[in-house]
Formats: C-alpha cells, sequence, structure tokens
C-alpha cells in the first residue's frame, strides 16, 4: 500500500493515526506536495487531493473518511468491533469542524494581501466559533482509542490548538484538555505530530 499525504494535513494525520492505532500493516509513505500536481499522485488520484491510498490490488482510495472506513473494515478481523454506524453525529461535528478550520486556515495563508478580504474567511471564523460553543454537548465522557469519531475529533481539537491557539484557548476548556490529554500522549499522535510528521516513517 502508498499513502500519499502531506506532512500539514491534517486529514492524513487522521489516517495515519488510525492505521497505528488499529495495529495495521504500514504503507509506504509518500510525500506529495498537492499544489504541484506530482505525477505519482495524479497517477493514482487526478484530483491530486491528499491523502490518497493505493491499496494492494492497486486501487486508490480518496477522501480521508472513506479511507478511515476501509482502514476499520481491514481491522475488523482483529479486535477492533467499532462500527462506524455509532456515534454517527459526534462523527460528522469532528469532520466538519477540521474541515472549517482548514478551510479557515487555507483561506488565510493563501489571501493575497492587496486583495479585499475573501468573505469565506469570516464566514469560517463565524462556523468555527459556533461550532466550538456546542463542543461540551458533543464531548465524549471517555476517550476512546480505537474509535474513528473519537480520533477525528482528537485530530481536530490538536489543530486546533496548533493553527489557531487563540481560538482553542478560548474554548477548549478543562473537560476538552482532559479529553484531548491522554490522545496527545499516544504514539499514534506524538509520531504524526506537526514537528514529526514530514520525517515520519512507518
Amino acid at each position: 500500500m502508498n499513502l500519499y499525504y502531506t506532512p500539514t494535513s491534517p486529514f492524513a494525520r487522521w489516517v495515519v493515526v488510525t492505521i497505528l492505532e488499529c495495529h495495521l500493516p504500514k504503507p509506504n509513505l509518500v510525500v506529495a506536495d498537492p499544489w504541484v500536481f506530482p505525477k505519482a499522485l495524479v497517477e493514482s488520484n487526478p484530483f491530486s487531493t491528499v491523502p490518497a491510498l493505493t491499496t494492494d490490488d492497486n486501487e486508490t482510495i480518496v477522501e480521508s473518511l472513506l479511507i478511515v472506513q476501509y482502514l476499520f473494515r481491514a481491522s475488523a478481523s482483529k479486535s477492533n468491533k467499532t462500527k462506524m454506524s455509532h456515534e454517527l453525529p459526534l462523527l460528522g461535528y469532528a469532520k466538519l469542524l477540521l474541515e472549517t478550520a482548514f478551510r479557515n486556515v487555507s483561506l488565510a495563508n493563501h489571501h493575497p494581501d492587496h486583495k479585499t478580504s475573501h468573505p469565506f474567511i469570516a464566514r469560517t471564523q463565524t462556523m468555527l466559533t459556533q461550532a466550538l460553543e456546542k463542543l461540551p454537548q458533543y464531548l465524549p465522557k471517555t476517550p476512546l482509542f480505537n474509535h474513528p469519531a473519537h480520533l477525528h475529533l482528537a485530530v481536530a481539537l490538536d489543530y486546533l490548538s496548533f493553527r489557531k491557539p487563540m481560538l482553542a484557548d478560548q474554548f477548549l476548556d478543562e473537560a476538552a484538555r482532559v479529553f484531548l490529554s491522554p490522545f496527545l500522549e499516544r504514539e499514534s499522535f506524538t509520531k504524526t505530530s506537526p514537528k514529526n510528521f514530514g520525517t515520519l516513517l512507518l
């Protein structure tokens, strides 16, 4: 298997964390910059997006949620019995929280200085604020390390802490930090932290 990823992609991080937590066979990690349409990535995924997983059957799966579904199914014969249908509201919340944060950061980073601010920057900021105000009602009481929604939420909250620290300081209360803390101590998260992800060897 080949996994195409970029070290700054939180979506790729969710995929790699899942591989490590499910104790699955390690793929070959291929760093790819989707902005420059690298040939190897485009041959597997013409949309030139990451993450993209090429299986041993030479099939390519794109979109992090679908890749994680594939990985959890692959681990079903092992000890993992978690079903993707469980806690769908939490999975939906975590996925949109990460996507909105990523979009907000990307728009701000690629915004020309001499142009009027893109309206989606303000819109995604408002969406993040509204979503984080409702975080307590989604926050699990007990963190599960083999649950896709819990892993996704932990990746999303850590991404916010890294990319939007002022927002994280405002909304991540003690309960949120208690939920996140045990994930950050796990090998799957330390290996895929922003400072280590670019040189990660599985």
